[in-house]
């Protein structure tokens, strides 16, 4: 019927529910990501209670006195993490996972639209086929190009948004505290931000 059948899996994020565009308020949509009320989606990252433990993220878009919500909720009854844009969510986030570890293993500079997969490919192309989201002034509309290969888009390999790349970061500060104790891990880089990734 050429309606999107939930939920759709798009590598390490899966998607529930794309939600209702608002068009009428601007505070829904900024330039590159379109915020609507109902969206939902998933995503495994560190637990905030043991970041080397695996924790399904569930992040949500609600309307609270006509502004938009984000959350951030973990399925280990831990209490959600809220703001007023993706970006507040995912910083708060990636600095509770540091304070859990009593480390800087991941760079806090937020990348909340990707983590809430707003900004993922498949999510713009559907979001822009929604009622309504001509209207958004703000929004700047993306083309996309028909490929075969559904998979060719890859999430950058991110310590912030990726569940296996925040464990090399893990292991890689452990050894750097302990290098006569630990094996050095493989293929380590540093990143100019003083996060680490591989």
């Amino acid at each position: 019927m050429g309606r999107p059948v939930f939920p759709i899996e798009l590598g390490r994020l899966t998607i529930h529910s794309l939600g209702e565009v608002i068009s009428d308020r601007p505070e829904f949509h900024s330039e590159d990501a379109i915020y609507p009320v109902g969206y939902v989606s998933t995503r495994y990252y560190g637990s905030l209670k043991d970041p080397t433990q695996k924790c399904m993220y569930t992040c949500k878009v609600s309307d609270v006195n006509d502004l938009p919500r984000f959350e951030i909720a973990s399925d280990n009854n831990c209490p959600p993490i809220t703001g007023d844009t993706p970006d507040v969510c995912h910083s708060l986030l990636l600095q509770k996972i540091n304070d859990a570890l009593s480390l800087n293993v991941v760079s806090t500079r937020p990348r909340g639209n990707d983590f809430f997969g707003l900004t993922h490919p498949t999510v713009l192309h559907l979001l822009q086929s929604s009622p309504g989201t001509r209207k958004c002034t703000s929004y700047k509309w993306c083309k996309f190009e028909v490929v075969k290969n559904a998979d060719s888009f890859t999430e950058d390999n991110d310590a912030g948004l990726s569940y296996e790349y925040l464990q090399r970061s893990i292991n890689f500060c452990k050894y750097k505290m302990a290098p006569d104790v630990l094996q050095k891990p493989e293929e380590c880089v540093n990143n100019t931000d003083g996060a680490h990734y591989y």
